[in-house]
């Protein structure tokens, strides 16, 4: 702000402060600090230099004149409040300088240090996990592993012969592709949770008992994939319904599945089960569509309860006591009744006088409808 008021030409500035943590902080470039910090550390950085700023100890600071309250004659008294302190007068060479004594604390509360995270299992899936939970769509997932896979095969190409100038085709992918991406994705998914089965499956030994899947019978398919087994080899229905995939309980795949098919289907469960196990069988997978109802917010807005309104409160002859019956009577009439009177037929009402109080019940005839009682 000085530099743009003031009509003198300005070759250089120069910052005090009496604190020599901050200083570290604007001079430091190994640290990483939390945002607070940081977004004020780049604020002085765009206005200054960290050469530009210098320290001034405490008791030679005119800042604190102001802050620690001084009266009048006090401040009147503290030329470096009106002079500034004793040193600017003198050459630049002979101001203080920060002490070289002093270092930050290894454990300041305002340096961000990295994380470090322990993934239990294989490291190596470590990537591929966090693609699959990257995706709230199976639909894009899928598609996203399928780019993943035409990159991979081009890869492949071009290492295979050195010449070959192989580029990824950017045209649309093919229905094979994402089958192809899920078949992918489910296998990878089948190694990380069932990698005991696949290896008595692949060597021709039976699933132990002691295993998850081993009620369903798994078999391995031309694809590599575990699937269940069961008695419908003769049904005549398709090979992916007689012998459906094979997923982990509670996985985020699983989730997505579930998810998807809700969105085309109406909410009872068994429904969404049934179409969900015309391709896949998730372990507990009744426990992971509960699941996901209670947390779905447009589920809890259709099974809701009804707003039922709460009726008034009973009027004062309703409730008032010690007057004979029928002092406060309500009145109503129904019919017409056809009766034979002669040769003729007439019309005769009934009159119908509730007791409010007591809530007997007295009944007149009437010959006719009268517009008093309607």
């Amino acid at each position: 702000m000085l530099r743009q008021e003031l009509r003198l030409k300005i070759s250089s500035s120069t910052f005090w402060s009496d604190s020599m943590v901050v200083l570290h902080y604007i001079k430091s470039d190994s640290h990483r600090f939390h945002t607070f910090v940081a977004n004020r550390i780049a604020v002085i950085h765009e206005g200054s230099t960290a050469d530009d700023w210098r320290y001034v100890e405490s008791k030679l600071n005119p800042a604190d004149d102001a802050s620690r309250g001084l009266n009048a004659d006090e401040m009147i008294s503290q030329e470096r409040w009106m002079k500034g302190p004793d040193f600017l007068w003198l050459d630049e060479s002979a101001w203080p300088t920060i002490p070289e004594a002093f270092e930050l604390p290894e454990r300041d509360v305002e340096i961000k240090r990295p994380k470090v995270y322990f993934v239990q299992g294989d490291v190596k899936h470590g990537c591929t996990n966090r693609l699959l939970e990257r995706y709230s769509s199976w639909y894009k997932l899928k598609r996203a592993v399928a780019w993943i896979l035409r990159l991979k095969q081009c890869l492949l190409i071009r290492y295979r012969n050195l010449k070959s100038d192989q580029r990824v085709q950017k045209n649309s992918l093919t229905v094979e592709e994402i089958r192809t991406a899920e078949y992918e994705v489910v296998k990878f998914l089948q190694r990380c949770h069932f990698s005991d089965e696949i290896n008595d499956l692949t060597g021709g030994h039976p699933v132990k008992k002691t295993s998850s899947i081993y009620r369903l019978e798994p078999v391995m398919n031309s694809h590599g994939i575990v699937c269940a087994g069961g008695r419908l080899k003769y049904a005549e229905i398709p090979e992916q319904a007689k012998h459906q995939m094979i997923l982990p309980k509670a996985h985020h795949v699983a989730r997505l599945i579930d998810i998807t098919i809700m969105s085309f289907l109406a909410i009872p469960r068994e429904h969404v089960l049934s179409h969900m196990r015309q391709r896949f069988w998730i372990i507990s997978a009744r426990t992971t569509i509960n699941e996901i109802l209670r947390n779905c917010v447009h589920c809890k807005r259709v099974q809701g309860l009804k707003n039922i309104q709460r009726m008034a409160d009973l009027p004062s002859d309703r409730v008032t006591a010690g007057h004979p019956p029928f002092t406060y009577v309500g009145v109503d009439c129904f019919g017409p009744f056809e009766v034979k009177r002669g040769r003729a037929l007439v019309k005769r009402y009934g009159c119908l006088f509730t007791c409010l109080t007591t809530r007997a019940i007295h009944i007149e005839k009437l010959n006719q409808w009268t517009q008093t009682l309607s």
